[in-house]
């Protein structure tokens, strides 16, 4: 009896599977780097030996690779435009990594 059922069975595997596999394929998220236009504050973290962060005004909390030094100011408001870099990690785990593209100081 077991015989006749196992190919019904394997089916309705292989069916599970190709939908798992389908449904985590269409998660939503950009796995290509994005385009970030905002503006922020500069804030320093003291953690993991001290770094600057971009806390955006749409919530959002970036880490720079490449902050100019005169932004380097905690409390220094900027405007950027920046691209993200999910091919990079760090070991701040903060917040999104960011190449600046380009940055104005907000007095």
């Amino acid at each position: 009896m077991n015989a006749l059922f196992a190919p019904v069975r394997r089916a309705g595997l292989f069916a599970l599977v190709l939908v798992s596999l389908l449904l985590a394929g269409c998660s939503g998220s950009p796995s290509g780097p994005q385009l970030i236009v905002a503006d922020g504050t500069v804030h320093y973290e003291s953690i993991e030996g001290g770094f600057y962060a971009i806390h955006a005004d749409n919530g959002r909390l970036y880490d720079p690779i490449n902050l100019p030094q005169e932004a380097r100011i905690d409390g220094q408001r900027v405007r950027f435009v920046a691209q993200s870099r999910p091919d990079m990690v760090s070991y701040h785990m903060v917040g999104t990594l960011i190449e600046i593209k380009s940055l104005e100081l907000i007095p």
